[in-house]
């Protein structure tokens, strides 16, 4: 997902890209802004990365417990680990939904400010 989308998802704020690329060639609070827009996103982005890396261990350990419980008489039931199954990755995923909803609120912060910006007098608009 490209800059412009997570902004517009997790904000409700389309920023014109043009605007932001514009800003970064200036100085001052404009430039600031949307570079820390820039390392927001990134952040967050990573942040989904890694949680969607993670989810299929966490699937796979559900998938192994779902099958043990359900399995008929006779049928083979894999064991499952008494100290814990999610116990390897189940803190690492709750860690980074944590992390991720801790960006999205720092995006929306910065994405208000943007907005509260005065718009240039000439060039890309900031909304």
């Amino acid at each position: 997902m490209d800059e412009s989308q997570l902004i517009s998802k997790y904000t409700g704020h389309h920023l014109d890209p043009d605007a932001l690329i514009a800003a970064h060639q200036d100085t001052g609070v404009a430039a600031a802004l949307a570079a820390a827009i820039g390392q927001a996103v990134l952040k967050l982005g990573d942040a989904e990365t890694e949680l969607a890396r993670l989810t299929p261990s966490i699937i796979h350990s559900l998938t192994k417990v779902t099958t043990t419980i359900t399995a008929e008489p006779g049928q083979p039931a894999p064991g499952l680990n008494p100290v814990g199954e999610l116990q390897a990755h189940g803190p690492r995923f709750d860690t980074l939904i944590a992390v991720r909803e801790d960006r999205i609120q720092h995006l929306r912060t910065l994405v208000r400010l943007w907005l509260q910006m005065p718009a240039p007098a000439t060039g890309p608009h900031r909304t």
